[in-house]
């Protein structure tokens, strides 16, 4: 047994865990469900001995750790239900946590790693994200000075960079969309947007608001896996869900009409479907997932038409 599996078990003894199971192996973390007393907890622990992994992905979950009692200490109602409640922890080099088990059915399609369960686009659900992330955008201002000093604000410049102009031309071939033209437009469209962007990263976002993200459960909803919580804008995680609504236009208006009364939402969430779009386009070029791979030519051309509609400030 390693040093490693030894201070495994000794926390889980210490802790007095019974009924685990591993639900989440990787090269970074172990993930393991269990129960403490009766009540069903996960325990979550840094298992990389690199020490460049020790160090960002360690940050990374102290600072989710922080974060969650953060949301437990000032969140609302909606909030302190949606999200895990931290038990135990500690920071090392093997940093780890134990949180409480949210119940409840992930909102992910089987096979995929992109689309929501359609029954997830619901007027209770448009209601419940309104709710959650105008009271997450207000606890902004709450935030304490250890989370403030660990949360960074991202540039456009960052996101101009991860699209790689020259390689979006390849994916917008290898996809069948017009070429020079639009790319053109694109360029000129998130350049024109640089200024409103850089000032606008200043509110809280979970920035994964992905299918498997979400739990349901009697009526209640869930975010899970706030890793990678940071400082963002008021759109980001808005569009990530509004994208993936494409086959519920009223769904999409209602959650955009909720919202847009913020100062600078409007261009916000335009430069959003741009940026998110252009970056699914291409995922659906490369994904191995089954249900993504079968559909992907249908949804590239969804998304193409999102991006024009952004372009001409059709979205709201």
């Amino acid at each position: 047994m390693t040093l490693l599996e030894k201070n495994i078990k000794q926390i889980l003894t210490k802790h007095k865990l019974t009924s685990t199971k591993v639900i989440r192996l990787s090269n970074r973390f172990l993930v393991i469900k269990g129960k403490l007393k009766s009540q069903k907890v996960i325990f979550k622990i840094l298992i990389s001995q690199n020490q460049y992994e020790q160090d960002k992905a360690g940050q990374a979950l102290i600072k989710e750790v922080k974060f969650l009692n953060f949301l437990q200490n000032k969140g609302t109602k909606i909030i302190k239900q949606s999200v895990n409640r931290i038990i135990d922890y500690q920071k090392n080099k093997h940093s780890w946590y134990l949180k409480n088990w949210l119940p409840g059915q992930s909102q992910k399609v089987i096979g995929s790693g992109w689309f929501f369960k359609d029954n997830f686009f619901t007027t209770k659900n448009v209601e419940y994200l309104s709710c959650f992330y105008n009271d997450l955008y207000q606890l902004s201002e709450s935030l304490p000075a250890d989370l403030q000093k660990i949360f960074t604000r991202s540039k456009l410049s960052d996101y101009e960079n991860f699209i790689d102009w020259k390689n979006l031309l390849i994916f917008l071939r290898l996809a069948n969309l017009p070429i020079k033209k639009d790319v053109d437009k694109i360029k000129k469209f998130i350049i024109r947007h640089r200024k409103i962007f850089d000032s606008q990263q200043n509110v809280i976002n979970q920035y994964e608001p992905y299918a498997d993200h979400l739990l349901t459960h009697k009526n209640k909803t869930a975010i899970i896996d706030w890793e990678n919580v940071n400082f963002g804008d008021i759109a980001h995680d808005l569009a990530v869900v509004w994208l993936r609504a494409f086959n519920h236009p009223d769904w999409q208006k209602s959650l955009v009409n909720n919202f847009k009364h913020l100062p600078y939402f409007k261009e916000l969430m335009n430069l959003q479907i741009v940026i998110q779009s252009v970056s699914n386009i291409r995922y659906f070029l490369e994904t191995s997932y089954s249900i993504d791979e079968k559909n992907s030519t249908k949804i590239i051309k969804i998304l193409q038409k999102f991006v024009k509609q952004a372009l001409n400030d059709q979205i709201i």
